[in-house]
Parts: structure tokens; sequence; C-alpha cells
């Protein structure tokens, strides 16, 4: 962005901000067998709708002591009056290609149907839903600096063992989220077991910038 005039800058671990109000934001999206980790750019867009349509998890909201969407956020057009949507399109595409050396291509026919496919059958809104609706005894959430939101959720049977288990939060990671849930059913819920168990999966496959201690921590 810098290259074609517009001085944006990093301000956290995920977001892209001019005069310090943020233009860009990534999050991804963790489930078995899958990773979407998709990005945003804000060039022109109706930021009232946005404030309104958007919800920011209290828990961040509070940490990062954010009063509203619409406060934190600009659009680039600002940068670059004269621009269509399209043009500043063009021009970040361009100064990507020769930044990277990459090459373009398109999705045949077939690719796009088969991608179709896959959103229909893993990603839909009704197993969406399905997947949320799980209820749990014990929720502890809470929005770590330079991690982001970290919700662990789960229940114990009366010998206080693990019974169900649920990692989720705006966190980056390689993390199998499935087999790391499933290292800790069983297990008696108490520090000296679990710290271990979470020590050798984030040893494995680590949450970026989130040390072993401070997961097991939230779990107690």
């Amino acid at each position: 962005m810098n290259r074609i005039g517009i001085k944006a800058q990093m301000d956290s671990r995920n977001d892209l901000v001019v005069d310090g109000r943020k233009v860009s934001g990534s999050a991804q999206y963790l489930t078995t067998g899958y990773r979407l980790h998709h990005g945003s750019l804000l060039f022109n867009a109706n930021l009232d709708w946005m404030a309104q349509a958007l919800k920011i998890d209290p828990v961040k909201q509070r940490a990062k002591h954010i009063q509203s969407v619409h406060q934190r956020t600009v659009n680039l057009i600002e940068q670059q009056p004269t621009w269509t949507a399209a043009t500043f399109k063009e021009q970040l595409t361009q100064a990507l290609i020769t930044i990277t050396h990459a090459k373009t291509s398109q999705l045949t026919a077939a690719e796009e149907t088969h991608l179709q496919q896959i959103a229909t059958d893993k990603f839909n809104e009704s197993a969406v839903w399905t997947a949320n609706t799980r209820q749990f005894d014990y929720v502890h959430k809470s929005y770590l600096t330079g991690i982001g939101v970290v919700c662990v959720a789960f229940n114990l049977d009366k010998q206080q063992r693990f019974t169900a288990l649920k990692l989720t939060g705006d966190f980056f990671s390689n993390l199998d989220l499935q087999h790391f849930e499933h290292a800790l059913l069983g297990q008696v819920h108490q520090e000296t077991v679990v710290a271990p168990i979470i020590t050798r999966e984030l040893q494995q496959a680590p949450i970026k910038g989130l040390q072993p201690q401070q997961l097991t921590a939230l779990l107690f």
C-alpha cells in the first residue's frame, strides 16, 4: 500500500492502520481439517452500516479500550479520493505482483464447482450454527495482548475429569483443534496433569505469541 501512495503501517499482530485508524484486519477460523484465513481492506465502505453490523467481543472491547467500530476505522479513499474501488484493486494487485514476482491464473469451471461444493458441505450457515450450539458448564475467556481472545469451554464429570472441551478465539495457529481437545478428554482437571499436555501440544503446533502456562492458567 505504501508503494501505491497509501501510508499504512502495522499496528498489531493483525491490523493495518492509516493515521492511527484501522483500514485492515485479518482473522482465522479453524475447524477439523480446514483453516480459513482472511483479510479485509476498507476502501469506500459505509462505516455507519459496518458499525451496526459488527459486534466487538466485550472482552476485547474492554481490554483495548475501544469505544466503537466507527471511531477506530477509516476508508482508504480518503488517501486517494480520485480512485474508484476498481482502480485501487488494480493498483494493489500490480504492486503485489511487482514485489512478490507472483504469477496470476484463473480457476477452471471444474475448480469453481468443487470449491462451491466444499463451501456447501463444510461452511454453510446451518452447519456453523449447529456446531456452536453445544452448552458447556465452564467458559473461561480472556483477551491476551498480542495474541487475541482465547476461550476455553469445558465440562467435568463427578471425578473432575474432562468430558468435553472446546478451544476457540481469534488467535493465529496451525493447531489441530480436534487433536488438542481430545488430548485433554478423560484427564483430571488438575494443573499438574494439564500443564504437561498443553506444553506438548503447543510445542508441536504453537498458537502465535501464546505461552503454554497462559493457556493452562485459563483452565483454572
